[in-house]
């Protein structure tokens, strides 16, 4: 409670025949609060004769008063129609692929981070909707990749990938996760129709990704091109005839490079074993050196 500082005494009155609204105490008169803050709309005249709201507003996050413009429009309003706008778009393609929507509340969150970096102004809003999206992706682990916002979006997956690149280095994101390539092998494996057989396949495509990754064959590449080269295996290991057309449509990699990691898996020591004894072994020490140090080896 409010105390005069004249007199002591601690009844006041609020005067309303001016415009302030000062505190006055009654016993002395004194002021005690000069022009306080009031939630009251007032309205202006122009000198062209055109109504204007005058006051400001603060929204949550925000660091300064956006103050209101000619015909009630403000800042506020335009960022709070810009978020608006980049939920139903990120719902939109979240929608598409079938991602969470705990994924896409966590995609919306990055965006607000991006808007008040000042990281959208100058970019394609679909560049940077992707982005997000697939920064979410990655934090949660799910098997959506680059070139799917790509195709959904009919944007070039590099101009996606450079936008990615810039919103990491521009948000300080440190902590993202490596790709992993058996997060693909369930999705590539409904897409190639196996029918029954499918669970076994793909048992048997992330026994051969764990292997890949013991004999330092997923250093530096595409986690795609992996997971493709073991989807293919563990269909001719149960039977299923799957060209290489067929796995190159599916995981977006060229058949050459599809051909390369087969190549690399067939001279490690696991590429000599038996499907029986392959299934049955159980080691998990690394078998061969990096393709890299071997291909160095053969060049000296």
């Amino acid at each position: 409670m409010p105390v005069c500082k004249k007199c002591g005494s601690t009844e006041f009155e609020r005067d309303l025949s001016n415009a302030n609204n000062d505190l006055v105490c009654k016993q002395c008169g004194v002021v005690s609060e000069y022009n306080p803050i009031v939630s009251e709309v007032t309205f202006g005249e122009t000198s062209s004769g055109a109504a204007v709201v005058q006051g400001s507003f603060i929204g949550a996050g925000q660091s300064h008063a956006a103050f209101l413009s000619r015909g009630g429009s403000s800042a506020l309003e335009s960022r709070e129609a810009t978020l608006n706008n980049a939920r139903r778009k990120l719902r939109a393609v979240s929608h598409a692929l079938r991602i969470p929507e705990y994924v896409t509340d966590a995609a919306f969150q990055w965006y607000k981070l991006a808007l008040a970096n000042n990281f959208v102004q100058g970019r394609r809003s679909q560049n940077v909707i992707a982005a997000c999206l697939y920064v979410a992706c990655r934090k949660e682990k799910t098997h959506h990749m680059l070139i799917d916002f790509s195709s959904r979006l009919q944007v070039s997956v590099y101009s996606i990938g450079a936008t990615f690149l810039k919103l990491v280095k521009s948000l300080h994101v440190t902590d993202l996760p490596l790709a992993d390539p058996s997060l693909f092998i369930q999705n590539f494996a409904e897409k190639l129709d196996l029918g029954s057989k499918k669970i076994k396949v793909v048992k048997d495509a992330v026994k051969l990704a764990q292997r890949m990754s013991r004999d330092w064959m997923y250093e530096g590449r595409r986690p795609a091109g992996i997971a493709g080269a073991c989807l293919l295996l563990a269909c001719r290991m149960n039977n299923l005839r799957r060209t290489h057309s067929e796995i190159v449509a599916i995981s977006h990699v060229a058949e050459e490079t599809l051909q390369q990691r087969l190549n690399e898996f067939k001279n490690t020591k696991s590429g000599k074993l038996s499907i029986k004894e392959f299934r049955e072994d159980e080691s998990k020490e690394p078998g061969a050196q990096p393709p890299s140090f071997q291909r160095n080896r053969l060049k000296e």
